[in-house]
């Protein structure tokens, strides 16, 4: 049987709370509704990923081949462009909820991904922050709560306000 912790329990329920609220978004023609689909599949995965792992396995594959290509000591450098490539990606995310461009709903539910994501990066400094504990949960797990909240409420507004 897998041992499953706090924060890992909190990851999968919230993710999975989220991806039905989206679910519903796509199955009751709301606006962006096929959107709506795809980051429901999306949270579906990452509250799958909560439990197996796949981003450690990946962050562990990337070092093994960069120990292979004899580049493991300049990983810092790519592990920073990634960070600064992602954190352009959440501000493009925030930019275009903020700006209008498409349903805020939907850019604002693209924020969890990113910063699942971010954590496969592997960066010291990151998971100084991820990884510290609060409370029950480290800080991870209150990240994907919260993201997961805003998720699910994006997607209930998004309902009430469907296309006719």
């Amino acid at each position: 049987m897998m041992d499953v912790n706090a924060t890992q329990l909190a990851g999968v329920l919230s993710f999975g709370i989220a991806a039905i609220a989206c679910y519903s978004a796509w199955r009751r023609g709301a606006a962006a509704a096929r959107l709506w689909g795809w980051i429901s599949a999306i949270y579906v995965l990452m509250a799958a990923d909560v439990l197996w792992g796949g981003r450690y396995m990946l962050s562990d594959a990337v070092r093994g081949g960069l120990r292979a290509l004899e580049a493991y000591d300049d990983r810092r450098l790519w592990q920073s462009g990634l960070v600064v490539a992602l954190l352009l990606v959440a501000a493009l995310v925030l930019w275009r909820a903020r700006a209008g461009l498409g349903p805020r709903a939907v850019w604002l539910s693209l924020l969890a991904p990113v910063f699942f994501l971010l954590e496969a990066t592997s960066l010291h400094a990151i998971d100084a922050v991820f990884y510290h504990r609060v409370g029950p949960l480290l800080g991870i797990g209150w990240l994907w709560v919260g993201l997961a909240v805003l998720t699910t409420v994006c997607a209930r507004r998004a309902v009430r306000t469907r296309r006719p």
